[in-house]
């Protein structure tokens, strides 16, 4: 088990919402696009985090867009973008994006315009050790039925898997499990309301996990931060949490509860360079926020032996 202390971060970076986040290993940085700035806009641009400073990378890729989803592809060696949604004044006149970009370090390409119809609020998690990147869940427009289905990316194109399994839903969770070699997810707003359910998908088949928890939530973040599944802030029936969970396979765990306060709509990503998880951005419910907030993984030295042992 780990000790869990969230750090906040001195450098301010571009605050935002809805932004799509992932961590790319081989440069080692963090990366963002998109989301929606102060101007209650959606952006366009590419900001990167090597731990001390946040630096913007691009304006050119992707058009303009939220809630969008990204996850690191371990068969290309870039950060994969899928979908998302620009509103220029209300839903009614909104564009639904159903394209896939790669993101090098320095250029955005895009490398599909098949595969997953048009969506936002999905979830994407990277697959390290089969080289994948799978995608669960989202919605086209908010009076269509949210989607249950399940995608996997190999690197090159997109090819949907089993659609039986945690049901429709978005604004949901997912983390990759390294370990155990399994994507897990949480939450999000299902059908009959908000869940607070626990999905695994072992790449090939959902399985349905703990009856308890943190409860129901959407719009939390998720990381796996190489021993645990660690679970920070999102909506809940009572407000906003600023609650800190961790899944090890088998049960929930509440962390410590001090760090950052309640958060939604945030990303939060794991950097194994440097064995933290970084949290980024969101909305405390009434302010847009531009924190970085660092959580360490400690391991927790062993018991001493007993007088004499």
């Amino acid at each position: 088990m780990a000790k869990f202390l969230w750090t906040q971060k001195q450098d301010l970076g571009p605050g935002r919402v809805l932004h799509g986040m992932a961590y790319d290993p081989m440069r080692k940085k963090t990366v963002v696009f998109g989301g929606v700035g102060t101007s209650n806009k959606e952006l366009g641009d590419t900001w990167e985090w090597d731990g001390q400073y946040w630096m913007l990378y691009s304006d050119y890729g992707p058009q303009n867009r939220r809630s969008s989803a990204m996850a690191y592809d371990f068969s290309a060696h870039k950060v994969l973008l899928f979908g998302g949604v620009s509103i220029t004044d209300t839903i009614a006149d909104a564009t639904f994006f159903g394209d896939t970009w790669q993101w090098d370090g320095e250029n955005w390409t895009q490398v599909a315009d098949s595969g997953p119809i048009k969506r936002f609020r999905h979830a994407m998690a990277g697959d390290s050790v089969c080289k994948r990147v799978t995608l669960f869940g989202g919605e086209v427009v908010p009076q269509d039925p949210v989607l249950s289905d399940t995608w996997e990316w190999d690197g090159e194109q997109w090819t949907q898997q089993e659609d039986m399994g945690p049901g429709a839903r978005r604004q949901h969770s997912m983390a990759y499990d390294s370990t155990r070699g399994r994507v897990v997810l949480f939450g999000g707003l299902a059908v009959q309301g908000v869940s607070g359910e626990t999905w695994e998908w072992d790449g090939s088949l959902w399985s349905r996990k703990s009856e308890t928890g943190p409860g129901p939530i959407f719009d939390a973040a998720m990381a796996y931060n190489g021993t645990e599944s660690v679970l920070f802030g999102g909506v809940t029936p009572l407000g906003n949490s600023g609650n800190t969970w961790s899944w090890d396979g088998k049960f929930w765990t509440e962390r410590q509860d001090m760090g950052p306060g309640p958060h939604t709509q945030h990303a939060m990503v794991y950097d194994q360079a440097r064995s933290v998880v970084v949290l980024f951005g969101g909305i405390d419910g009434l302010n847009q926020l531009a924190d970085t907030w660092e959580l360490p993984v400690t391991p927790t030295p062993p018991p001493a032996p007993p007088p004499g042992a």
